[in-house]
């Protein structure tokens, strides 16, 4: 991005935060990657500032940094910071904001093709809707509606269009897309926590909300059910959720794979007897003949519910790396697999492999994967480990947008 800019002339300032990323920033590992980052940043002209920088400038003194001698500022916000984006970039009052590209990380892009015109996508700043037609944005945070917390991790979409947000400490939103929210939290219903990791709309619209330590539970609009590790799960970090054709509920935990039927849970599947490759579960799918694609940090599988599974791996296949941090199903079949080293393919027993360096891919980490009504792959990247979102990419045939 920034060796572009400088293609076309233009002269851009990093803007970086990592204020508000806890005791990782005192890590050597941490150091080490940003030290590696800021030499390549100054190796080819371009000053970084940081927001702590902003701050001072804007409190004490107006003429640190120079703002009037660049003409572009990329600003990278850490996804851990607790201070409001919107009011952290008040210190950059006095810049045209057309000069500024926010990379806010990118959490979740909506799967669902119930709502037919737009694409939600969940960031660290807030929510965003993006028309599919002509990729025109809407934008939702604390200080522009009600949303409870900026910082979005799951969306689902029920049968009368309502958006359901998990947030990361607020708790659950509802909102019917134009003005009305509804939160839910621990004050003031039968969530347990307000940390959430997944939703889900049942064939019953009951909502599934997976939660951060405290097991996931079901609404069905008046009445919350509890199921955590004392009802039979194996851990109550509840990071991703999937329901089969039949209405089967499938939870994806830290403690391995649960399935739900007939009002319980009826089986859990771990790597100690099963093929999963790990107990540990970031993501999870299910395809048209009710196959279940499981994404681990030691590979992914595919099981079919009752006793086959095949699993994949980069030295049994094509898989472009090990870490998947989402699974996606396209219309026509494909498998889509987000990793932390590109984006994979699967077609039948044909596998694609899409790279930064020789896609229109902006990033190798792939977070978020999801699908359109037109059948086109939204794709969120970004690096983990240093909190950078580097944006969202549509991929419609083979043309990159």
């Amino acid at each position: 991005r920034f060796i572009n800019l400088l293609k076309e002339g233009i002269k851009p300032v990093f803007v970086f935060d990592y204020t508000c990323m806890g005791d990782y920033h005192l890590t050597p590992e941490f150091h080490r990657l940003f030290g590696k980052m800021l030499s390549f940043i100054d190796s080819v002209g371009i000053k970084s500032i940081s927001l702590a920088d902003l701050y001072l400038a804007g409190t004490f003194s107006s003429k640190f940094p120079p703002y009037d001698q660049f003409s572009h500022f990329e600003v990278f916000l850490s996804p851990n910071a607790k201070i409001n984006h919107a009011i952290k970039l008040k210190y950059l009052d006095n810049i045209d904001f057309s000069m500024i590209t926010l990379h806010p990380d990118i959490n979740y892009i909506s799967e669902e093709e119930k709502d037919q015109e737009d694409m939600w996508i969940g960031t660290t700043g807030g929510l965003v809707k993006v028309r599919v037609s002509d990729a025109q944005t809407t934008f939702y945070n604390k200080v522009t509606s009600d949303l409870p917390d900026n910082y979005v991790t799951c969306i689902a979409i029920d049968s009368s269009g309502n958006k359901w947000i998990g947030t990361k400490e607020g708790g659950v939103a509802k909102f019917d897309g134009n003005s009305s929210w509804v939160v839910f939290n621990q004050e003031n219903s039968g969530l347990p926590t307000n940390k959430i990791l997944s939703l889900l709309i049942d064939k019953e619209n009951n909502i599934w909300v997976g939660t951060d330590g405290a097991g996931v539970v079901k609404f069905d609009g008046s009445k919350w059910i509890l199921y955590n590790t004392s009802k039979g799960l194996f851990s109550d970090v509840v990071r991703s959720l999937t329901m089969t054709t039949q209405g089967v509920i499938w939870i994806g935990t830290d403690g391995g794979l649960t399935k739900y039927l007939n009002n319980q849970i009826v089986a859990t599947f771990t790597r100690y007897n099963s093929s999963l490759p790990n107990n540990f579960i970031l993501t999870l799918a299910c395809d048209s003949g009710d196959n279940i694609w499981i994404g681990t940090y030691s590979g992914a599988a595919k099981f079919d519910g009752d006793t086959t599974w095949t699993v994949y791996k980069t030295n049994n296949s094509e898989l472009p790396n090990n870490y998947i941090n989402s699974i996606v199903i396209a219309p026509q079949g494909d498998v889509w697999f987000g990793t932390r080293r590109g984006l994979g393919k699967l077609s039948g027993n044909t596998w694609s492999v899409f790279r930064s360096d020789s896609t229109g891919l902006p990033y190798d980490e792939v977070l978020k994967l999801g699908v359109d009504k037109n059948g086109d792959l939204w794709i969120a990247t970004g690096d983990y480990l240093m909190g950078l979102g580097y944006g969202v990419v549509k991929l419609s045939g083979s043309t990159w947008t």
